[in-house]
């Protein structure tokens, strides 16, 4: 026994050792494609705990605040919740409670394993180095790191879809069944969290049918029946779980059709947030180097240049028949319908920047050298330096995230230029993140938020303050007093402890926001904040400022003796 034993931990060793020994090999070989993972992971990750939800954020967080879990999963409503966050968030606010990272685990989680999954899926096809430099591409790619930040279901949804494309070519061109299942999931699950993806997905469908019925194909796994069946079975799974709300809500989908428009703003607009980059120069030659790989990816992969073919034109035609609200107002609502193209886009990017260095033959530190000063050209000339300072507690403001550019032509940059108060700028001469403020009341929309602008100059932290007392409760925000609710960048003024708990050192009134903003008929925001500000002075005693604006309260003396007597 002790010999049989002893034999047992020997192999237990030896095996830990050889998996030790792989994952070393795999490091030392692919290095690069490591580090371009640890970049994708830490520029998703920058600041993340401290981005306050905000705008779209909440349909789905009112839907898990307002609604039951059977009236959820029959509901689109007309802010488009995603059915699945909405149950998730509900499910997880009734047991362990909810907070900013659980709400961002899932799209997070989805960004970040498509810097690994999709290049190891790119590489099954193309070689190692145009699969490191798809890796390098997307994990540098602002509106991927934006959307992966964003607690909206398009990251998701776009990492099944493009999964499911690339699991459905190798099916295709392998025969091997499993990437047939997983193409199955994917095409079921992806629609499942936000619908636009459903032509990218159904497009190989189509490709496969005309294949199978009107075409030759000797092969039994493409048969008109296997064929059949396939469409049979993803279609079901699909009508499953969305036949439900299609029948029950229905005319929430109706209502978004047919009323945007098309302007050309729009289409630069989302190029640019596509391609990362402002300037005019930079998207030529990025569509030029595009351009290359694309007759590349034809002629040497005429098959997955067919299938992604056809799914970004089924995307494009989609948008083109249903003119979804909205594809007019803003660059950002147009690029998330056709976010399917991202990464074909990056694909054709990362096969021409491979081709240019194909020509450049035996000089292949050459080549590395003018594909390393690529990325670093990628990321200096766009707005990720621009956006991920700190302290920013609104990383995901439309101010920089709805244009590819911060001047006259984003229309946030007009819409939110106002006087900054004076005491900002006192509060500015503090060190930087040395203190933690409320701002209170709020506007949960972008279009009525200054205070990026605000933080951009005093450079504190920032907080929210809740002043609505019973229901119902308006828009962007949530009950007093509610534990299935534990945000650690909100707190309610009517909890004074909770107050104290977040760790304010000033709380901001506004006392009159529509008249601050310019907004004095607009019914949108909140308006019993008046019995707050003497209810605050007696409690924590006279103001450290005031003016015709603003209200503010030093709230660090009197949370650290109620934590004393505590």
């Amino acid at each position: 026994m002790h010999a049989a034993g002893l034999k047992t931990t020997t192999q237990a060793e030896v095996a830990v050792t050889k998996t030790w020994s792989v994952f070393a090999s795999w490091l030392y070989r692919d290095w690069v494609f490591v580090a371009a993972i640890l970049v994708g992971a830490g520029l998703r990750l920058y600041q993340l705990g401290d981005q306050i939800i905000a705008d779209d954020e909440w349909h789905a967080l009112h839907a898990a605040r307002d609604l039951g879990f059977r009236e959820i999963a029959a509901y689109f409503g007309a802010a488009d919740i995603s059915i699945p966050m909405a149950l998730f968030y509900k499910a997880l606010a009734n047991t362990f409670g909810l907070s900013e990272m659980p709400m961002r685990a899932p799209v997070v989680l989805s960004g970040m394993l498509a810097v690994v999954i999709l290049p190891l899926l790119v590489r099954k096809v193309f070689d190692r180095p145009t699969a490191t430099l798809f890796g390098w591409l997307l994990a540098i790619s602002p509106i991927h790191v934006y959307f992966s930040r964003y607690a909206r279901p398009y990251a998701i949804s776009l990492f099944f879809a493009t999964c499911g494309i690339y699991a459905f070519y190798l099916w295709w061109t392998t025969r091997i069944r499993y990437w047939k299942y997983l193409y199955i999931v994917c095409a079921i699950v992806g629609p499942y969290f936000h619908l636009t993806v459903l032509p990218a997905l159904f497009a190989p469908l189509a490709v496969i049918s005309v294949q199978a019925f009107w075409g030759r194909t000797p092969d039994p796994e493409f048969s008109r029946a296997n064929v059949l069946r396939l469409i049979l079975i993803t279609a079901g799974g699909f009508a499953l779980l969305l036949a439900p709300p299609i029948w029950a809500d229905f005319g929430s989908l109706a209502e978004k059709a047919q009323h945007g428009g098309f302007r050309s703003e729009s289409f630069t607009g989302a190029l640019g947030l596509f391609v990362g980059m402002e300037a005019p120069a930079a998207q030529a030659l990025t569509l030029a180097v595009m351009t290359l790989g694309a007759f590349t990816l034809l002629r040497k992969q005429p098959r997955l240049a067919l299938l992604l073919g056809t799914a970004a034109g089924a995307v494009i035609l989609a948008i083109v028949a249903a003119r979804p609200l909205g594809i007019d107002s803003h660059p950002i609502t147009l690029a998330r319908y056709a976010l399917f193209l991202l990464p074909v886009m990056i694909l054709v990017l990362a096969i021409g920047l491979r081709r240019i260095g194909d020509w450049l033959g035996a000089a292949r530190p050459v080549a590395g050298v003018i594909w390393a000063t690529w990325m670093i050209f990628t990321f200096t000339l766009g707005p990720i330096s621009r956006i991920y300072y700190a302290p920013n507690n609104f990383t995901n403001h439309a101010l920089f995230q709805y244009y590819p550019y911060f001047d006259e032509r984003n229309a946030y940059t007009q819409s939110l230029s106002l006087p900054v108060p004076p005491f900002y700028f006192e509060l500015g001469r503090q060190p930087a993140s040395s203190l933690r403020i409320i701002e209170a009341p709020w506007v949960y929309a972008w279009h009525y938020n200054p205070y990026p602008l605000y933080q951009g100059v005093h450079r504190q932290r920032v907080v929210i303050g809740f002043i609505a007392k019973s229901p119902p409760f308006p828009s962007g925000e949530l009950p007093p007093f509610d534990r299935r609710f534990r945000f650690s960048n909100f707190v309610h003024l009517e909890d004074r402890h909770d107050v104290c708990a977040h760790r304010i050192d000033r709380l901001v009134f506004h006392k009159d926001l529509r008249r601050e903003l310019n907004q004095p008929d607009n019914e949108a925001f909140p308006r019993d904040l008046a019995r707050f500000i003497p209810q605050y002075r007696r409690d924590y005693g006279p103001p450290v400022f005031e003016d015709d604006t603003l209200v503010v309260f030093d709230l660090t003396a009197a949370c650290h003796d109620d934590a004393k007597r505590e």
